[in-house]
């Protein structure tokens, strides 16, 4: 019987190291993430808007994140712009759908609220934000943005409506 104890223990105590080998990782990566967090918390309360006659190229927000949501709702305005065509691959496939009954909003604005970091380096950014159109329910009250980080900054991973 202590036989069969000592490589049960052993078994749990391996995965006790690899388990704090994890936690490890995961601390290594949270300057990055608390370093985000102080970055965007500057643009907190600050509105964004969009209006699909006056929207420009480019970004000159400084912060990778803030950049990567403004990208999103502008090719959620209009995903035929070059800037939209030319981040295809970084975006949620549903953003270049062609259809009129989608309601593409013409002008769309947000205000960040609340971070939330995830495991793995994921946040989720809640914007109350505000629309002219439909757009499957992602442009209008609390919508939240999955980021994902990436080695050239972040992109919207996925987006998410939440009730009021």
């Amino acid at each position: 019987m202590k036989l069969f104890n000592l490589p049960l223990a052993l078994c749990l105590l391996g995965l006790a190291a690899c388990s704090d080998d994890g936690a490890q990782s995961e601390a290594q990566a949270n300057p990055q993430e608390v370093a985000q967090v102080v970055e965007i918390s500057d643009f907190e309360k600050q509105t964004f808007a969009f209006d699909a006659a006056s929207m420009t190229d480019g970004c000159s927000i400084n912060s990778d994140m803030v950049c990567a949501i403004n990208l999103f709702v502008k090719c959620s305005i209009d995903p035929l712009r070059e800037e939209c065509v030319n981040n295809k691959a970084q975006m949620p496939s549903f953003v270049f759908m062609q259809d009129e009954s989608l309601g593409r909003p013409t002008q769309v604005s947000y205000q960040i609220k609340r971070l939330k970091p995830l495991a793995g380096g994921i946040v989720e950014v809640s914007t109350q934000s505000q629309c002219n159109g439909k757009w499957f329910g992602l442009c209008n009250g609390n919508i939240i943005y999955v980021m994902k980080p990436m080695p050239e900054g972040w992109l919207v991973q996925d987006v998410y409506a939440l009730g009021s």
